[in-house]
């Protein structure tokens, strides 16, 4: 980022804190609640989702019950597709309720209706001796999310390997055996395969071997309907179809595999909950001072709204941040940032962003190329979003270097929410305000950068 003239800049500040920016009341506006917000009385073994509550605040939130998963997984527990860009915010009243004797969770609508339950296994807990639903210490979920970190790269390399194994497309014999032991699927079946093979879950692992049978018409209606978070018996009996059956043994297995309770085909043909028109998520304001990170400030504020870092200011932050070796922003921080320097680049684009986020903890992705639509979209998912835009939402000032065209006078801030017109940013210089929806766009779309902190 080339900071213009400081003194500009800060008469601007005090020109806009001196306007009646329009805010709306926080009663018209839907504030997301953070993990800490989410109460769970002492002794408790059940939560009902509130105004304000996301899927990713209360994953986070039910660690606390001994119950670990990943947002894609929770969602599927409650019927919600993210594939299809359904949103994630869960309808008021729900109800999640862990059996401790059974190490069961069972979701249940607000009128009492079962959505879904599943078995929590030995890996979808803080600490395996427990049984879900009881209380742990942040000690234990701590040293349980250090551990799930640690396994994450083999994972991944297994899962690479395990996806070129079950690109070998067998013959029609062969497939009938190996499918019992590895689910490659024969050549009427990969369809299906290759949607499973981005390295799932254990527990997305056995809703995708549901449509990796590649079924006939009465068997493809019944997958999709038990596909939305089905019962550890319902995946169990989808997993066995898996195995090239006979005509008489599709329809059995197309049965078994599409009976979802009554209680259950009430509560999917309940209208998903709409998109929110009025958001703010709450992320803090951090002070860049008279330093050129307004991209480390923006992203350091949206890590303290996930919880995460909030035990560094933005001079510890800064020690972790990359420099680029030959004053390129898409590989580390170009130039001077301490202070303004006449004539240079200084600034940083996604790339470095994202490394310098996920390597203190956070879980940054770099959406880039997005549109404005898609940005409003991860906030009300209640992520914020870091935006490259210009200072003041002014027009950009481009200039040719040998890695690209520089926007001279360009901005970073955090976005962190939105309603008609308008959208809220908290700017590490100027503050948070509501900003014009025709600025904001013009400056974010010169170029279109942008991370998402999930």
């Amino acid at each position: 980022m080339k900071k213009g003239k400081l003194g500009a800049i800060l008469l601007f500040s005090a020109m806009l804190a001196g306007t009646a920016v329009p805010v709306v009341s926080h009663a018209e506006e839907w504030v997301a609640n953070t993990p800490d917000q989410i109460n769970i009385t002492e002794g408790q073994s059940s939560y009902t989702f509130k105004q304000g509550d996301t899927i990713w605040a209360t994953v986070e939130k039910l660690k606390t019950l001994n119950y670990k998963t990943t947002v894609e997984d929770f969602s599927k527990l409650n019927n919600v597709d993210l594939s299809k860009g359904e949103e994630r915010l869960i309808p008021i009243g729900r109800q999640f309720s862990f059996d401790t004797a059974k190490n069961t969770l069972t979701v249940q609508d607000s009128n009492g209706n079962v959505v879904s339950q599943t078995i929590v296994g030995s890996d979808n807990k803080v600490n395996s001796n427990k049984p879900a639903g009881e209380k742990v210490s942040k000690d234990e979920i701590a040293k349980s999310d250090q551990g799930d970190k640690a396994v994450a790269g083999s994972t991944e390399n297994s899962s690479k390997d395990s996806n070129s194994n079950s690109s070998t497309a067998p013959s029609s014999s062969e497939s009938q055996g190996s499918s019992e032991s590895s689910t490659v699927p024969s050549s009427s079946e990969s369809q299906g395969s290759s949607e499973s093979s981005t390295a799932p879950s254990s527990s997305e692992s056995q809703g995708s071997s549901e449509s990796s049978t590649a079924p006939s018409s009465s068997e493809s209606q019944g997958s999709s309907e038990s596909s939305t978070a089905p019962s550890s018996s319902e995946s169990q009996g989808s997993s066995e179809s898996s195995t090239a059956p006979s005509n008489s043994e599709s329809q059995g297995s197309s049965e078994s595999s599409t009976a979802p309770s009554s209680s259950e085909s009430s509560s999917s043909s309940q209208p998903k909950p709409e998109k929110p028109s009025n958001v703010v998520l709450g992320v803090p304001f951090i002070s860049q001072g008279n330093t050129m990170l307004c991209e480390g400030t923006s992203l350091l504020e949206a890590l303290h709204f996930k919880g995460i870092a909030t035990n560094q200011d933005l001079m510890t932050f800064v020690k972790s941040m990359p420099i680029s070796p030959n004053n390129n922003p898409n590989n580390g921080f170009s130039g001077e940032w301490r202070h303004n320097v006449d004539g240079t680049y200084q600034g940083m684009n996604p790339t470095p962003v994202v490394q310098w986020g996920n390597a203190n903890g956070g879980n940054v992705v770099d959406i880039s190329g997005s549109s404005a639509q898609a940005l409003k979209d991860e906030v009300a998912n209640g992520n914020p979003v870091v935006a490259w835009v210009t200072y003041a939402f002014e027009p950009a000032e481009h200039k040719q270097m040998f890695w690209g065209d520089a926007i001279w006078n360009r901005h970073v801030v955090a976005l962190d929410g939105y309603k008609n017109g308008s959208y809220h940013v908290v700017d590490p210089v100027f503050g948070a305000s509501w900003i014009n929806a025709s600025a904001f766009e013009t400056a974010y779309n010169v170029s279109r950068l942008a991370v998402a902190v999930r």
